[in-house]
């Protein structure tokens, strides 16, 4: 029986750590910064899955995992997530379906959809659903951190208090009322004239 790298490297981290009844843990480890990356994973190969989150994990990025679309889609909805990474090809709901459902319901979190094929069409599908970027499969695990850095580097709102900017759709938001950023600025305007 052959063990992979991979698994050896998941099995050690967790007996290192405590860690051998498999669940997900949601706090700080002593030394572990707060403000690391938080992602979810949305991957039906469940092999595939473990080793991306073992990975992340030792790259200091914590990775909470869905195995379908449906589940993807609570997890996704709760929140936290500074990226999500998705599959294109998920029971339940597919990635692209998934998606579209969060960007329709305001979700501007960064996707980054994986593909097992590097076709014309996914992408085009892909970019009509509002996924930010493509990763095809197989893909270096290195080389998905680095997305996954550069892509929860795009501010997308920013927030003070009860005031919040968003800047893909240009609104601003106070007190649950939303209005354009334009509006806003041109009613500055008029009430503190520039002199």
């Amino acid at each position: 029986m052959t063990v992979s790298l991979a698994y050896a490297i998941v099995v050690s981290a967790d007996v290192a750590r405590g860690l051998t009844d498999g669940k997900k843990r949601h706090f700080p480890e002593k030394g572990q910064r707060l403000d690391m990356l938080n992602v979810l994973l949305v991957e039906d190969d469940l092999d595939l899955a473990e080793t991306v989150v073992q990975y992340l994990e030792l790259e200091g990025i914590r990775c909470d995992h869905g195995s379908n679309g449906m589940a993807g889609l609570q997890l996704a909805k709760a929140g936290g997530y500074q990226v999500l990474l998705l599959d294109i090809n998920l029971p339940c709901l597919d990635g692209l379906s998934l998606c579209k459902q969060l960007r329709d319901s305001g979700d501007n979190t960064p996707i980054l959809m994986l593909t097992s094929g590097d076709g014309l069409d996914d992408k085009l599908a892909g970019n009509q659903a509002g996924t930010d970027d493509f990763l095809v499969k197989p893909f270096a695990l290195p080389e998905l951190v680095v997305r996954l850095e550069a892509l929860a580097r795009q501010v997308r709102k920013l927030s003070c208090a009860d005031l919040e900017m968003n800047l893909s759709d240009k609104t601003v938001t106070r007190d649950g009322s939303i209005s354009t950023l334009f509006e806003r600025i041109v009613s500055a305007n008029k009430t503190n004239p520039a002199t």
